[in-house]
């Protein structure tokens, strides 16, 4: 949920946390970096193109946990249909 991406602490490690009810989805937790640089959430999909697992960025949080399942969801429909997203 919303809540729950809002109140997620960046550890001194980059978290990889997968969705639960979308396929695909998953939010990328980057720490606070030397020079200053805040936290960040980042909604990405991943999945297999041509046989090889892609990521693609989605959104950063702000950017709502159903935006991005939305976003996700049209993705995968779109490899499975046979499309290449990056074309």
């Amino acid at each position: 949920t919303d809540t729950y991406v809002r109140t997620l602490q960046a550890t001194n490690r980059r978290q990889e946390i997968n969705d639960m009810t979308t396929a695909g989805l998953m939010l990328l937790v980057q720490p606070a970096r030397v020079d200053g640089k805040p936290s960040t959430k980042t909604f990405v999909w991943r999945g297999r193109i041509n046989g090889k697992v892609t990521k693609i960025k989605l959104g950063v949080f702000p950017m709502k946990v159903t935006d991005a399942r939305r976003e996700a969801q049209k993705l995968t429909n779109k490899v499975r249909a046979g499309d290449n997203p990056h074309e």
